[in-house]
């Protein structure tokens, strides 16, 4: 999101020993010093805009959402395509599918009696990508900790 003037380490991603919400330990070793670079600043959302976004987030907060994206990311399917692929009702499937086209996220095509879905917002596959990977690199370390 836009935000205020946003300063970041330059290459903190790189170094092994970056964690995400940890502070950097002090190190007693000469080391050159960090750099850091100011991002341009960007002027404050408005409310109307926090709420639209605040939406776009609702409509992807539900599980049952997020495992109908995940079968639209291989392309289109059939409302009775995705039931069956996500062990749901149909009728459950066309409520969400509906307000999923509603906020835009996806696109719908009628072919005589069917009804078929597609993602229709590219931004959608990037930002599930981005909060997976990001997951994935939180979690990792604690993988071994837990049991099988």
């Amino acid at each position: 999101m836009r935000g205020y003037l946003n300063t970041q380490v330059v290459d903190q991603r790189n170094d092994p020993g970056y964690r995400p919400g940890v502070k950097p330990t002090k190190k007693t070793s000469k080391s050159t010093p960090k750099r850091t670079v100011a991002k341009a600043s960007k002027p404050p959302l408005s409310d109307a805009a926090l709420a639209l976004v605040a939406r776009r987030f609702k409509a992807l907060s539900d599980p049952s959402r997020l495992a109908l994206l995940q079968q639209l990311m291989a392309g289109e399917r059939s409302v009775g395509d995705l039931a069956r692929a996500v062990a749901m009702t149909h009728a459950n499937v066309s409520r969400h599918l509906t307000l999923l086209t509603t906020e835009g996220l996806l696109a719908r095509r009628k072919d005589g009696l069917f009804v078929h879905y597609s993602i229709a917002d590219p931004c959608v596959e990037q930002l599930c990508e981005l909060v997976c990977t990001s997951l994935t690199k939180r979690f990792d370390g604690a993988r071994g900790a837990l049991p099988d």
